[in-house]
């Protein structure tokens, strides 16, 4: 076990030990890299519709997000492997707005400052744990990949500043994806990328065994019962539509569509265990 929260302080006065571990937790997020600049405002628009561009050119940007999608991209984990946490860690939601100094920040710098920001402003504090937990592993089926090979102009390089002028027919960003109300697309998307838009989608991790190299541009329509399917944003969802019963599993979507089937099994996973959390964020 490998613990991020303070250590059992014996039988010092209570005082003293609220006030070591208060200090403990701010030198944790001091310790992290931090954002130059950043805002966490309550989200009040009263809808479920998330907005999550992929960082980049210095840039984090999160639009109406729960709070657990904040914590999971923050530590790297899906949101069913974070436990200890209160319910309403689903259903606070916020904008953040943030900057770095450098415009080359990368994918783990990001997640890093991330932490340090909700250590800091929502006193988070937690540990990891080591759990057996249900994951898939993504094969080609016999009947060979039906996978589209990438249209390098169907997308924008991360950062890339968008010209709503330009006659794009999406406008999105490479790598990225985005649902709708049952279905998945990405573009450009490496098959590691696409097993970790699934494990999103799912709620279990998902791991690569189709030995697939290169990018390709994804489609894929299914049920939504049971997965996580968000407003058309990011994939980051707080639940699933409705079924009408008319799309196919997203296992059979995946067989049929793309020719790539999931297969069940268990395997260790590093979960998140929530310490303490306030609800709200201390002031900007």
């Amino acid at each position: 076990m490998k613990y991020l929260s303070a250590p059992r302080l014996g039988t010092l006065p209570r005082v003293l030990v609220l006030l070591c571990v208060v200090s403990l937790v701010d030198s944790q997020a001091q310790s992290l890299m931090q954002f130059e600049v950043a805002s966490i405002r309550l989200n009040k628009s009263g809808t479920t519709s998330m907005k999550f561009p992929v960082p980049a050119g210095g840039r984090f940007s999160a639009t109406n997000f729960p709070l657990k999608a904040l914590i999971a991209f923050a530590y790297g984990v899906l949101g069913p492997e974070i436990y200890g946490a209160p319910d309403w860690i689903n259903s606070e939601r916020f904008d953040v707005e943030a900057r770095t100094a450098d415009s080359n920040t990368t994918r783990e710098q990001y997640q890093q400052m991330l932490r340090a920001l909700l250590q800091e402003r929502f006193k988070l504090n937690a540990h990891t744990e080591t759990r057996d937990l249900p994951a898939y592993e993504l094969f080609v089926t016999k009947t060979g990949s039906h996978l589209k090979a990438a249209d390098p102009k169907a997308c924008d390089s991360a950062g890339t500043s968008r010209d709503p002028t330009v006659g794009r027919s999406a406008n999105v960003t490479c790598s990225a994806f985005f649902t709708g109300p049952s279905s998945l697309d990405g573009r450009s998307m490496s098959m590691a990328g696409f097993c970790n838009a699934l494990g999103i989608v799912l709620g279990r991790p998902v791991t690569d065994r189709t030995g697939l190299a290169g990018r390709f541009d994804i489609h894929l329509e299914f049920d939504p019962e049971g997965v996580n399917l968000g407003n058309g944003s990011s994939g980051l969802s707080s639940g699933g539509d409705k079924s009408d019963g008319s799309q196919p599993s997203i296992f059979s979507a995946l067989q049929r569509q793309l020719g790539l089937r999931l297969q069940s099994h268990k395997e260790p996973t590093e979960v998140l265990v929530i310490d303490r959390l306030e609800r709200l964020p201390t002031e900007n």
